[in-house]
C-alpha cells in the first residue's frame, strides 16, 4: 500500500476529531443568535462524563450524570457553578465555582492542589480536585471529581459521606436488628431501587432527614456534623418496630439516641417489667427466679431488662429450644411449650421433656413422671432416701435443697442440670444419674446430729435400706 495513504489512514482519527470539533465550533457560533440553543448542544445536560474533553460527544471529565438529574436546567449547574449572566457566548476555557457550593451550613470550596479556587482553566486533561465541607457529602471530603462513580448497595461506597453502618445516637441498636445495610430501608427511602441511587444526598442539609412510615418527628432539619449541636432529636409514633406488646397499634418510641430498656415498650398491666427484668406474663417470673437465669437462655442475644434480643423487632415472640416462632397474642393466651430445652432435662432419662404449657400453674411432678420417679404424696419423688426423710414430721424439700417448695419447686439452682444438695452432702453439686446408683452422704445435716455428742455424723449412704 502506498506510504503516503497508510500515513493518512494512521492520521484519520486526528483529522476526524478535529473535524468535529470545527463542526461544533460552528454550530455553537451560528446558534449564539438562536433562541433555540441551550447548554446542551454543546457538551449535554447534564454534562457527558468522559475520560477527557471530548469533542465529538460533548464530553466533559467529571462525574456530571450522577450529580445531576436528568432534564437538568441552569439552576442545577447554580449549585456548584457561577451561572450568573452566562450567555452562549460565555465560552472563555474557565470553569467558575460558587464561594460555597449547594449552599451548604459550613463553606465549602471546591480544592485543588490543597487551595480552594473560584476559577480554573478548562484543559483537555485539567488536574481535577475534590470539595471540602460540602454538606451534599455530609461535610466529608469528597472523593477526587471524575473518580469511578460510587455503586449503589456497596456499603463501602456509602461509607465515603457517612458512617455505614452508622452508629450514631440510636443506630447500634437498631441496625443489627434488620442486618446492617438492609436496615436503611426499614426507617429511610430504599435509594438503591432509585435509578441515580445517590441523588439524595444533593440535598442533604437543605431538607428534613427523610424517615418512612415510621411518623418521625423531629431533627429539625439540622442533622450534618456541624449541626449537631442544634439539633432536635425526635420519636417514631407509628413504628412497627415498636408495636404495642399488649395491645393495637404501636407505642411512642423512646427519643431516638436516649438510653432506654425494655420498660419503654413494656409498660402498663400487664406488662410492666419486674425488677427480674422480664414481663410478669405467662410463666416469666417462674423462670427467671432461678439461679443464673437470663432473658438469652430463651431469647437469642436478650439481655435482662435492655434489650430483647437479635430477632425482637419482627414483630412476633421468637424462642428458642424449639419453641415455635408465636405472632403477638393477648397476655395469658398462648398454649406453646419447650420441647428442647436444658432446663427442662429428663430426671430420669436422656435428653428433655416436653415443658408445662406457658404459663401455667404446674408442680414437679410434670417433669418427675412415671417410674422410678413420679412424685409422691409426701411431696418428693419416690427415689432413694426420699420417702425415709419426707416422712419425718415438718420435713420439707427446701431443708435439703435450697429455696424448693414441696410439690411446687426443686429450689433456685434445680435447672442447672445438677443435683444440688445442702448440708455438705459429698460430691455437691452431683451431675445426674440413674436413680440408685450415687452413694453420696451427708456430713452436716442437722437430721443426723450425733446422740452422744457435738455436732453431726455422717449419713448412710443415700438409697441405703
Amino acid at each position: 500500500m502506498n506510504r503516503s495513504v497508510e500515513a493518512w489512514i494512521s492520521l484519520w482519527p486526528m483529522f476526524r476529531t478535529l473535524l468535529s470539533a470545527i463542526a461544533l465550533l460552528l454550530a455553537c457560533e451560528t446558534a449564539q443568535a438562536d433562541s433555540t440553543f441551550t447548554c446542551s448542544s454543546c457538551h449535554g445536560m447534564p454534562p457527558v462524563d468522559s475520560a477527557s474533553r471530548d469533542q465529538v460527544t460533548g464530553g466533559i471529565q467529571g462525574n456530571h450524570q450522577t450529580h445531576q438529574p436528568s432534564g437538568a436546567r441552569e439552576s442545577n449547574c447554580a449549585v456548584c457553578h457561577l451561572t450568573s449572566g452566562y450567555t452562549n457566548a460565555h465560552r472563555d476555557a474557565l470553569m467558575s465555582f460558587t464561594a460555597n457550593i449547594n449552599s451548604s451550613p459550613l463553606s465549602a470550596r471546591y480544592v485543588t492542589e490543597g487551595s480552594a479556587v473560584a476559577f480554573k482553566n478548562q484543559t483537555t486533561m485539567p488536574l481535577l480536585g475534590t470539595c471540602s465541607n460540602v454538606n451534599c457529602h455530609f461535610e466529608s471530603v469528597t472523593p477526587v471529581w471524575g473518580a469511578d462513580p460510587l455503586t449503589a448497595g456497596d456499603p463501602t461506597d456509602c461509607a465515603t459521606c457517612h458512617q455505614m453502618p452508622p452508629n450514631s445516637h440510636s443506630h447500634a441498636a437498631h441496625v443489627p436488628a434488620y442486618g446492617n445495610e438492609a436496615s436503611c430501608a426499614r426507617c429511610h427511602p430504599n435509594h438503591a431501587s432509585e435509578p441515580n441511587h445517590f441523588q439524595h444526598a444533593t440535598s442533604a442539609g437543605n431538607r428534613p432527614i427523610a424517615v418512612v412510615d415510621n411518623g418521625y418527628s423531629g431533627s429539625n432539619g439540622l442533622y450534618l456534623p456541624s449541626q449537631s449541636a442544634s439539633r432536635i432529636l425526635g420519636s417514631c409514633s407509628t413504628a412497627p418496630c415498636h408495636s404495642n406488646p399488649y395491645g393495637n397499634g404501636s407505642v411512642p418510641s423512646p427519643v431516638w439516641g436516649a438510653s432506654v430498656g425494655c420498660a419503654a415498650c413494656h409498660t402498663g398491666t400487664p406488662g410492666s417489667f419486674q425488677a427480674n427484668g422480664a414481663p410478669p406474663t405467662g410463666s416469666h417470673n417462674a423462670h427467671m427466679s432461678l439461679y443464673g437465669a437470663s432473658c438469652a437462655q430463651c431469647h437469642d442475644g436478650a439481655v435482662s431488662g435492655s434489650f430483647g434480643g437479635a430477632y425482637h423487632a419482627d414483630g412476633k415472640i421468637d424462642v428458642t429450644n424449639s419453641y415455635p416462632p408465636t405472632a403477638k397474642h393477648p397476655a395469658g393466651s398462648y398454649t406453646g411449650t419447650c420441647s428442647t430445652a436444658s432446663c427442662h432435662t429428663n430426671p430420669y432419662g436422656t435428653g428433655s421433656v416436653t415443658t408445662p404449657v406457658w404459663g401455667s400453674a404446674v408442680g414437679c411432678a410434670a417433669c418427675h413422671l412415671g417410674t422410678p420417679g413420679a412424685f409422691q404424696a409426701n411431696g418428693a419423688p419416690g427415689t432413694g432416701s426420699h420417702s425415709a426423710h419426707m416422712a419425718l414430721a415438718g420435713a420439707s424439700c427446701g431443708q435439703c435443697h435450697e429455696g424448693a417448695a414441696t410439690g411446687t419447686s426443686g429450689g433456685l439452682s434445680h435447672a442447672n442440670g445438677n443435683v444440688d444438695v445442702s448440708n455438705d452432702y459429698t460430691g455437691n453439686p452431683v451431675a445426674k444419674h440413674t436413680p440408685g446408683t450415687y452413694n453420696g452422704t451427708c456430713l452436716s445435716a442437722s437430721c443426723h446430729a450425733s446422740p452422744y455428742g457435738p455436732g453431726t455424723v455422717e449419713s448412710p449412704v443415700w438409697g441405703a435400706p
